[in-house]
């Protein structure tokens, strides 16, 4: 990641791959956010921003607009695809959220079965 980027990843996702992160910061365009965007929608939160988004970001908070889409529709977004991730990642696994018991168990489960 640059001093011109922000890696934004939520903090219930505690599995981030650090492959992805890198793959997805150098991308190579004039892209504002770039962004695993997986068979099942995007991933806002498990993204990287350049700087350049700040002042559009700053203006929709003063405005108490805090939905991500809609700042994602003001911005050039690279598309990361699903085939694009699993490319760099064994399976989709890092974008597990843990938001209950039941996730948390979830995700022990699965680390175990791992190794």
């Amino acid at each position: 990641i640059s001093s011109k980027q922000a890696c934004i990843v939520g903090c219930d996702m505690p599995l981030v791959d650090p492959n992805l992160l890198y793959y997805i910061s150098n991308l190579p365009g004039n892209w504002d956010v770039a962004l695993p965007w997986l068979d099942n929608g995007p991933e806002p939160l498990y993204a990287v921003y350049r700087k350049s988004c700040l002042p559009l970001i700053e203006k929709q908070l003063a405005q108490h607009e805090r939905k991500i889409r809609l700042t994602l529709d003001k911005l050039f977004v690279r598309k990361v695809s699903q085939d694009e991730v699993l490319a760099h990642t064994p399976d989709l696994t890092t974008f597990h959220n843990v938001n209950r018991i039941g996730d948390l168990q979830l995700l022990q489960n699965t680390e175990s079965a791992c190794g």
